[in-house]
């Protein structure tokens, strides 16, 4: 996509404290000092960056929006975050699809990113705390804007992305809301939590002091040091980002590992013919990579793609520090959704005919 492996190098600089922000340049005034990050100039003109702008003005949660600057959108994407993340930490992928003309809007759910750390209540009420993690009303403010993201571009492709238990959304919304989603991108499906997860003498222990001391908080550097990803520089990106739950409730553990139980059955209900790509790799120590076929299996769509990342670890979605073959597996997947190249698969497919085959579906 233009192609869009040759921009990632260029548009997406690892992290650094001893960079500055530019904010002509990136337009991100508000990522937090340790997330400090330059875009160069000829790339960020390219696109738009929109913070709590029309969506969180109607729906009262925050959202983020990238955007191409001189052309509409090709495609829509709505990314949903995973556990412990915000929306932002798309950040870098959203960069790389906008200066190749693709939208991409993402939000912080309820109990994550600046729905946590609020201490004006701008996002919450007396009677609608988002600060606490509540899986279901996040859901409902998902559909609202999937539904505000369709009014405003009728006629473009909204694709929902999701990482970990950001997948889990996109299943639900996909199979409940048809006329809203055209196409899914899952990394690392939570069908099934990993094992690994509740097994260090480290774990143990926090579990045991949540059930006997009311009110106790898990311990999540163990998680994010150790299992979200094999690579260093990760872990530290996300200790060091002050928006990341570093401690979480066992009452909201245990409601996340029920609504991800559910991933596979939401998987029955979404459109035969809906586009699914899934990212899923074999070293990944928070969920179980074979339980991603038990989500194929059930989700009725022939139109699937499976790209296996080899010994890779969870997070591959949520960071800066992107992977060319991360980049280029997704962006040729959405390029191939667009109108130009479906015509091209109705040629093709009239090749096959004519060339004495038999089209079959």
């Amino acid at each position: 996509m233009k192609h869009i492996t040759s921009i990632i190098a260029a548009s997406a600089l690892a992290l650094s404290s001893s960079l500055t922000v530019q904010p002509a340049f990136s337009g991100e005034i508000t990522i937090p000092s340790q997330m400090n990050e330059v875009v160069k100039p000829e790339l960020a003109a390219k696109y738009t960056y929109i913070e709590n702008g029309e969506y969180t003005k109607a729906l009262g949660f925050p959202t983020y929006e990238w955007l191409p600057t001189d052309t509409k959108p090709k495609a829509i994407i709505l990314g949903i975050h995973g556990l412990t993340l915000h929306g932002r930490r798309y950040r870098t992928l959203a960069r790389t699809l906008a200066v190749s003309d693709y939208g991409f809007v993402a939000l912080d759910m309820r109990g994550f990113g600046s729905c946590r750390w609020d201490d004006n209540n701008q996002f919450s009420t007396p009677t609608d705390n988002r600060k606490e993690i509540a899986h279901e009303k996040s859901y409902g403010d998902i559909v609202k804007l999937a539904q505000m993201i369709r009014e405003k571009y009728p006629d473009t492709p909204i694709l929902a992305l999701g990482e970990s238990l950001g997948c889990t959304f996109c299943v639900k919304l996909a199979g409940e809301h048809k006329d809203l989603v055209d196409g899914l991108i899952l990394s690392a499906p939570a069908v099934r939590i990993n094992p690994s997860m509740y097994a260090t003498p480290t774990d143990i222990k926090e579990g045991f002091a949540a059930l006997l001391k009311r009110g106790h908080k898990v311990s999540l550097k163990q998680f994010i040091t150790h299992l979200v990803s094999t690579r260093q520089d990760v872990a530290q990106e996300m200790m060091d980002d002050p928006l990341i739950l570093k401690q979480i409730r066992i009452k909201d553990l245990l409601a996340t590992d029920l609504f991800c139980e559910k991933t596979a059955g939401f998987g029955k209900n979404v459109a035969p013919n809906i586009p699914v790509l899934i990212l899923q790799a074999g070293g990944d120590k928070c969920v179980s990579p074979e339980a991603v076929t038990r989500l194929m299996a059930n989700m009725p769509s022939s139109n699937q793609t499976l790209s296996w990342m080899g010994s890779w670890g969870h997070l591959q979605l949520e960071t800066s520090y992107m992977r060319g073959k991360v980049i280029d597996t997704v962006g040729d997947w959405i390029e191939n959704r667009t109108k130009d190249a479906c015509a091209e698969l109705t040629a093709l497919e009239q090749d096959i005919d004519d060339l004495g085959g038999t089209l079959v579906e």
